[in-house]
């Protein structure tokens, strides 16, 4: 899904750009866990209605809010699309949605191995998405906000780094770089192929 459309004010376009399907991390870790979730649910009710002693309905329950809780991390992570409007990137997620000023931007590459050998900091390593702060050898202090591993784009700013996975890089990079270069930092963007 690729999508144009106008803002109501000022008439500025947007593009959204939709993530790539899922890689085989995000499916297993999703699918396993979204399986894993009602049976430990269906546990509990059936201990509840056999009179199981209290000890271990509690061990059930706090099973039962764990997996709970992976299922509404689940649904927060996922990424919606990638929004590329006003001089920004937007990551619509359900949650939270990040933006990164596209302003200063140095480098836009697509890179299918851009999470390869990456070791996860601080984050969600495939429930939904990969998603959160991982540091490699190639990249350094990284964040993440990816679907497939293999469809990866880098972006590098002089302060940052972003990794996304939209369904068609280089369409992305194409329009990101046509953006940036609209806004006159065409000197700046480093566009690798």
């Amino acid at each position: 899904m690729d999508t144009r459309s106008k803002h109501a004010r000022g008439g500025a376009s947007e593009r959204r750009f939709a993530p790539a399907p899922a890689g085989a991390l995000v499916r297993w870790t999703s699918l396993l866990t979204l399986i894993a979730a009602p049976m430990v649910v269906g546990g509990v009710a059936f201990a509840v209605s056999r009179e199981v002693d209290a000890e271990a309905l509690f061990g059930l329950g706090i099973g039962a809010l764990v997996l709970c809780s992976l299922v509404l991390i689940w649904w927060t992570a996922r990424i919606e699309n990638y929004r590329v409007a006003d001089g920004r990137l937007v990551v619509k997620r359900a949650w939270h949605s990040p933006d990164f000023a596209l302003e200063g931007l140095a480098e836009i590459r697509v890179a299918s191995d851009a999470l390869r050998g990456a070791l996860r900091t601080f984050g969600n390593g495939g429930l939904g998405a990969i998603s959160g702060w991982f540091w490699s050898r190639s990249l350094g202090r990284f964040r993440a906000y990816v679907t497939d591993a293999a469809r990866t784009v880098v972006m590098r700013w002089p302060d940052r780094t972003v990794v996304v996975s939209p369904e068609r890089p280089h369409e992305f990079v194409a329009e990101v770089r046509r953006r940036v270069v609209a806004n006159g930092a065409e000197g700046t963007l480093r566009v690798a192929r």
